[in-house]
């Protein structure tokens, strides 16, 4: 076979080529961390990357969505915590209204701080949020009690948010269910009737009352129980999210980053052969000048 001065040429320029190509790829492999960075570089795991970067940024929208439940069902904490002080001071009033000593001029006195309590009381029911009743049921843009006569208008179905995939959790307590539960006792409704025993200085309607405000305490506080319940759910479900996402992030670093001692060892493996061809390429004879035989 006749070696030419062209062949030779080739032959070199194509192995620095192929040596110089090789360094460039294991440098940029070096410097981003990537080992696929396009998906002709690893069809298959350039897919499973993808897919789970998609997995992750939606765990990651679960998580901010249960940030905002969680703020939520702490606002229903707080404001049944309200609720509990104003039926505790109702309570107290009753009480105090029910003393044999007391004149009809006195418990009217004690019927006008009654009814600012049943006023407070109903205000914090139909609390809102950036414009949203948090008591509200699944109907945000209303409120649940009339605010004039105190009647529930509203919504009992509750709010859950997706904590982490397939998990939901509820981040609400509608007020329909504490104040005026089916079968339960209508709380502003018994103020109003113990305001109306105070007014007409009816003794035995006021002792009843004082019961009736005891049933509004327990169910105030059934309802910030629950609260409390699903604060803790919740909680539980944003840690398992984090845990899915953090083991999502890691197969997709699985899936497409370089291992740091592999891709600098490759680095310093291909700048070596890249060295030795040039070497070798310098002593070969000049095109025009190789021997022919």
């Amino acid at each position: 076979m006749r070696v030419t001065d062209s062949m030779l040429s080739d032959l070199n320029r194509n192995g620095l080529n192929a040596a110089r190509e090789r360094v460039a790829h294991a440098q940029r492999v070096a410097s981003s961390g990537l080992r696929v960075e396009k998906p002709s570089d690893d069809p298959t795991s350039a897919a499973l990357g993808r897919r789970k970067v998609n997995e992750a940024e939606r765990i990651e929208a679960m998580l901010k969505t249960a940030n905002v439940g969680a703020f939520a069902l702490q606002v229903v904490d707080d404001t049944f915590s309200h609720m509990n002080d104003l039926a505790a001071r109702a309570k107290e009033l009753a009480v105090q209204a029910a003393n044999d000593t007391l004149s009809a001029e006195d418990r009217q006195g004690i019927a006008i701080e009654i009814k600012s309590l049943r006023e407070e009381l109903l205000a914090a029911a139909n609390t809102r949020v950036d414009g949203k009743y948090v008591l509200g049921g699944l109907r945000e843009d209303a409120p649940p009690f009339d605010p004039t006569t105190g009647a529930f208008v509203g919504d009992r179905s509750q709010r859950e948010v997706e904590v982490a995939p397939g998990v939901r959790v509820a981040t609400s307590v509608p007020a329909g269910e504490v104040l005026a539960p089916s079968g339960g006792l209508d709380v502003l409704a018994a103020l109003d009737q113990l305001h109306t025993a105070l007014m007409t200085n009816n003794l035995t309607n006021i002792q009843q009352g004082i019961d009736d405000i005891g049933v509004a305490e327990d169910q105030i506080n059934a309802g910030r129980a629950e609260a409390g319940a699903y604060t803790q759910r919740l909680e539980q479900a944003q840690a398992l999210a984090t845990r899915l996402k953090d083991a999502t992030n890691e197969s997709r670093s699985q899936a497409v980053e370089a291992d740091v001692y592999d891709s600098l060892s490759e680095l310093s493996r291909t700048q070596t052969i890249f060295e030795q061809a040039i070497a070798i390429a310098a002593k070969l004879p000049l095109p025009g000048l190789a021997q022919r035989g």
